[in-house]
């Protein structure tokens, strides 16, 4: 399954079904539907283009489940791993006490119960109300389903400067992420908490890789167990493409592996002697050489780019992002995404045993340019901590500090927000997964203490020990991962670390060349955010961002800029406070199931 609709009967928005159902039939590339009845919800159930297995099941006495993403339970997949969890809870046994692989959202309807989920960390995305009354998997279907659309400021401002929102509300109010930890029993309105076991840090630094190179080498067991060689992956100069292929290869797979980049990037140099070495398919795909357009056919690509990809953060995009990510699912092929490895690195690179929570947010993400957009620094970095708390609340108990440690399990608490809509639309056309949001990888990471991280030390490690030969390769950094970072490397990580969070926003703010600095021009100009683009697909309509914060016109990073003209489009497609009116309720044509 590639996506979903679930909606109360009982409610109003069963009136605006159609219009939500409306949102996929829009897509460019065909998906096929099927809605079926469960008791006191109705599911509206759409196919990805590719995969040739059922991701659902009939059980008996009215049973049903499905799911989206990627799921393994008892090193099953598809309609078996479903037949295995509903074995399981006609035992006695609860969902929550399961242990499930992979980035999905699951539905069981047992026993006459509607219960729903999605995996741990987040790595599939959910949208729901508040009131609980729909759930989608597709946000420009969510804005269908509310019955008002409004854009929130503090959200707004996330999405465009950060690439995504904390917490679990969206940049409209009242649509919202359904929590990951939480179990939703959609027939008693009520919820429960996943059982979350945190295992204990290991001081020893040969035990502790040992024990998270043998998750990581189940887990990549378990795709090859399910694809075979059937498995396709980006190949890099960095840490996190490097670890997938030393799991791939070490588990017996031999994938096909691409690269993005220009010929004279790292990444591609890296990847290229990588793949000829080691005999392996790489696809070289730079977007850079787009074919010449004219400006109709500029404006007809990026407004079809908001219905393929459900009002993506990057919607000026060519045609090449739709297209490569068919192209990686063709014939079947598990996808799989390093996202997430950053949790065998120092990432907050910053020496504390013990800080607030605002400092925390504070040390990445001010970038000491807020002020310069009318933003109330304190208060957004305020708002920023209670949502993130509301996420990290069932794994560890919220005080006003943060020890080290919870520092770092909540990196991936939060960002899988980040992650999780890219999945969603891979998911379209067939499989995909991160292994580093796999629960038990995820877990188990959390037992590196944060000092072995330093300088990516740790991961390195982890690469020499899952195939040394795989780490002999010259990485992006200038050395290998098998004698890994050289002490220059080190000592100028650990230099950076001791600066406070106050001081090093001030050097950001004086570097417009940083990454995350919304003056930075490093990157090339994308040509579809040139104003006569804009214009044509704008015209006059008011400009959201102008009424949410000052100066949006300032902005040159053309990543942050094409994330706010990707948010203009999204509010010139619905506009803000706009009460919908509600049709009658359609007569639906549906496969009963209890």
């Amino acid at each position: 399954m590639s996506g979903f609709i679930i909606v109360k009967k009982a409610s109003k928005s069963l009136g605006r079904l159609e219009s939500a159902k409306e949102v996929f039939s829009k897509k460019s590339y065909s998906i096929t539907s099927q809605t079926i009845d469960l008791k006191d919800h109705v599911l509206v159930l759409y196919e990805d283009s590719i995969s040739s297995y059922a991701k659902s099941h009939q059980g008996q006495d009215g049973n049903f489940s499905c799911y989206c993403g990627f799921l393994s339970f008892n090193k099953c997949t598809g309609k078996d791993a479903l037949i295995a969890i509903e074995r399981e809870l006609s035992k006695g046994r609860l969902l929550g006490d399961l242990e499930l692989h992979g980035n999905y959202f699951l539905l069981v309807f047992h026993e006459g119960q509607l219960l729903i989920t999605r995996d741990l960390f987040g790595g599939y995305t959910c949208f729901s109300e508040t009131d609980g009354n729909w759930f989608t998997s597709n946000f420009v279907a969510a804005m269908q389903l509310i019955e008002k659309v409004e854009f929130s400021s503090q959200e707004l401002i996330e999405r465009v400067f950060f690439g995504f929102e904390f917490g679990f509300q969206t940049i409209v109010k009242g649509i919202i992420l359904t929590p990951p930890t939480k179990i939703l029993n959609l027939s008693q309105e009520s919820q429960i908490a996943k059982r979350i076991e945190i295992p204990e840090i290991e001081h020893n630094l040969d035990k502790c890789i040992s024990q998270n190179a043998a998750v990581i080498a189940s887990e990549f067991e378990l795709y090859q167990k399910f694809a075979g060689n059937k498995i396709i992956a980006a190949l890099s100069g960095g840490f996190d493409s490097r670890l997938m292929l030393a799991g791939m290869l070490q588990s017996g797979t031999v994938p096909e592996l691409y690269v993005y980049g220009v010929d004279s990037s790292k990444d591609v140099k890296v990847a290229k002697n990588i793949s000829s070495k080691e005999n392996l398919t790489l696809s070289h795909i730079n977007k850079s050489l787009e074919d010449s357009m004219e400006l109709e056919e500029i404006l007809q690509t990026i407004k079809q780019n908001y219905w393929d990809l459900d009002g993506a953060n990057n919607l000026f995009l060519n045609k090449s992002e739709l297209q490569s990510r068919m192209d990686r699912a063709i014939g079947g092929r598990l996808v799989l995404n390093g996202s997430g490895g950053e949790i065998f690195r120092d990432i907050w690179k910053w020496d504390f045993k013990k800080t607030t929570w605002f400092e925390l947010f504070s040390n990445s993400y001010n970038t000491g340019e807020l002020e310069l957009f009318g933003v109330n620094v304190p208060e957004f970095f305020n708002n920023i901590v209670y949502k993130v708390q509301q996420q990290a609340a069932d794994f560890f108990p919220i005080k006003e500090t943060l020890s080290r440690r919870e520092a770092e399990m909540l990196f991936l608490i939060y960002r899988s927000n980040y992650y999780a809509q890219n999945n969603n639309l891979n998911n379209y056309f067939g499989d995909a997964t991160f292994p580093f949001l796999s629960a038990k990888v995820a877990l188990t990471s959390f037992t590196v203490p944060y000092n072995f991280k330093r300088a990516g030390l740790f991961e390195a490690k982890l690469i020499k020990t899952l195939h040394p030969r795989i780490a002999k390769y010259p990485s992006e950094y200038g050395f290998d991962f098998f004698k890994g970072p050289d002490k220059k490397s080190v000592l100028k990580e650990w230099a950076y670390s001791q600066l406070s969070p106050s001081f090093k926003s001030q050097i950001k703010k004086m570097l417009s060349s940083s990454n995350k600095s919304a003056f930075n021009t490093s990157r090339k100009e994308n040509t579809y955010l040139d104003d006569q683009v804009i214009n044509g697909l704008l015209g006059d309509h008011p400009r959201m961002s102008y009424t949410l914060f000052q100066n949006p016109d300032k902005i040159l990073n053309q990543n942050m800029k094409s994330r706010l003209f990707s948010m203009e489009l999204m509010h010139y497609m619905n506009p803000p406070i706009y009460k919908r009116t509600l049709p009658d309720s359609p007569q639906l044509a549906v496969k009963t199931v209890a």
